[in-house]
């Protein structure tokens, strides 16, 4: 929201302070590069880094993409339910969602006309 909303160097300091917050294995930690390779992203191309943010995106579509494999999906959901301190509901991570969705603002960048939100611009 911060980098979409122009507040770059906001983004910024949230993307830092993510690396240092302690994680358990319902926070998803192996989705968290994936996560953050989209803000950089974003955040290169509301600055104009157009290579830097076609880089960041591909980076980032590449780890969702690795996980959309069926094997992984029940490991993910048990680990929600044995973590008692949050709603098991809270952490659910949709990979195949995050990755149409960083697909699609790597198709606006690298694409712009054939943007689904073309009409927008």
């Amino acid at each position: 929201a911060l980098a979409r909303g122009g507040h770059g160097a906001e983004a910024e300091s949230e993307i830092e302070a993510v690396a240092l917050e302690p994680v358990s294995d319902s926070d998803f930690p192996d989705t968290l590069v994936a996560r953050m390779n989209r803000v950089q992203g974003l955040l290169a191309a509301a600055t104009g880094d157009h290579a830097r943010a076609v880089a960041r995106l591909r980076a980032a579509a590449a780890g969702w993409q690795r996980r959309t494999s069926a094997a992984t999906i029940g490991r993910r959901y048990a680990a929600n339910i044995i973590d008692l301190g949050r709603p098991p509901l809270s952490g659910l991570v949709e990979p195949e969602r995050e990755y149409q969705l960083v697909t699609a603002e790597l198709a606006a960048l690298t694409h712009p006309a054939r943007s689904p939100h073309a009409h927008l611009r």
